[in-house]
């Protein structure tokens, strides 16, 4: 027997984040509102339920606002999956965010291949986002000397949040952004081409709204070290050990 017919309201944040709709989110994200007609029997159990929306009006969105809103949006969606053994074989362990420490998911820090679906990744070799880092972009990685390993650590990984079309970066040969400077807005295969009378950096800036990989060596090997916008005083502040940089190449393949 039926006792009452109920209804209410909810917000789009407590259906999505009670799973009442599963496979609706995005759905939801269009709507202001979302009302419900249900039916209750005796037992206080929901025997029936309807649901109507209200779409939402949005005001007109700013180049500025579009661009954060893609930003967040890639970054939202990056996946990469990582593999115990070659060619994608043994336990895996997928990720779509910061992660700090691979065994806090169950995962043991050796990775031998890797897929990344989406997005463009750095990896460290240690947990907490520390030790030597690699840059992964969208691709397959059968083995650990795809992505320029010399073995199959891997601790922690996040995805990278800058993706644009503007690059630019200021190079200094000297601390807090004194003595001679460069300034890069594509790829450097041999930054002494350049002009650069040196091959060691010793602060830097970067502008715009994209990643950089830099590396000890030219032609794009050796130890990377990624930078994203923001100043860096020190080598340290890019988790150098040294300020040895001979190359610099722009993130572009993020899908």
């Amino acid at each position: 027997m039926i006792n009452a017919v109920a209804q209410t309201s909810y917000s789009i944040c407590s259906i999505c984040s009670a799973g009442l709709m599963p496979g609706w989110s995005k759905k939801l994200h269009d709507m202001e509102s979302v009302h419900s007609v249900m039916l209750i029997n005796e037992s206080h159990a929901v025997i029936s339920c309807s649901f109507s929306f209200t779409e939402s009006v949005s005001p007109p969105v700013t180049v500025a606002e579009s661009k954060n809103s893609i930003n967040q949006e890639f970054f939202l969606f990056s996946q990469i999956v990582f593999y115990e053994g070659k060619c994608f074989t043994g336990q895996k362990l997928e990720v779509f965010g910061d992660c700090e420490n691979f065994q806090d998911r169950g995962f043991m820090n050796r990775v031998n291949s890797i897929r990344v679906e989406s997005g463009a990744w750095v990896c460290f070799d240690h947990p907490d986002f520390k030790g030597q880092q690699y840059m992964l972009e969208k691709g397959e990685y059968p083995d650990f000397q795809r992505w320029n390993a010399h073995n199959d650590h891997m601790g922690s990984c996040k995805p990278i949040k800058m993706h644009g079309e503007h690059y630019r970066m200021e190079l200094y040969e000297g601390q807090n952004f004194t003595g001679e400077c460069v300034e890069l807005c594509d790829d450097c295969p041999f930054l002494q081409r350049t002009g650069f009378s040196k091959n060691c950096l010793n602060s830097i800036k970067v502008y715009g709204d994209g990643a950089w990989v830099m590396y000890e060596e030219p032609d794009y090997r050796g130890r990377m070290y990624i930078v994203e916008r923001g100043n860096y005083c020190s080598f340290m502040d890019w988790q150098a050990e040294n300020p040895n940089i001979q190359s610099i190449r722009r993130v572009v393949n993020y899908f």
